[in-house]
């Protein structure tokens, strides 16, 4: 219900810029992301939870600056410990680590019940290392 609702929350708290908007919308990401975290050991959504909380304690102007700074970095964070965790650039650009994940996703899906959105298409891509490299 939480990853239903914070959407809405968010629409709603953007569109009636209240405080009280806003601090519920924070607190529905918080506990997404913890929800999330929990259930499946991902930190995907801290950012967004990050991103609310600068929205409620800064001014506008600051608040964009932060959260476009709070975005920049953990991007850039997140690819450079990949290359690094991966074996440098050269080893994890190569079309082996592509081909892992998909069929690591392929698999952890089916096992919760969902299909991946096109798995003919997942498999085709793993079969040819020109279409991995493109990606």
């Amino acid at each position: 219900a939480l990853a239903h609702c914070t959407p809405l929350l968010l629409l709603l708290a953007a569109a009636l810029d209240t405080t009280a908007t806003r601090v519920c919308a924070t607190v529905a990401l918080a506990l997404y992301a913890c929800a999330e975290a929990a259930v499946t050991h991902s930190h995907r959504d801290y950012l967004n939870t990050y991103v609310a909380v600068l929205v409620l304690l800064l001014p506008p102007p600051l608040a964009r600056g932060a959260a476009r700074g709070a975005c920049t970095y953990f991007l850039s964070a997140a690819g450079w410990s990949k290359v690094l965790v991966g074996g440098g650039w050269r080893r994890w650009s190569s079309p082996g680590t592509l081909r892992v994940v998909l069929r690591h996703y392929e698999v952890a899906l089916r096992d919760t019940g969902f299909a991946p959105l096109a798995p003919p298409l997942s498999r085709l891509v793993q079969q040819h290392d020109r279409l991995l490299r493109a990606l």
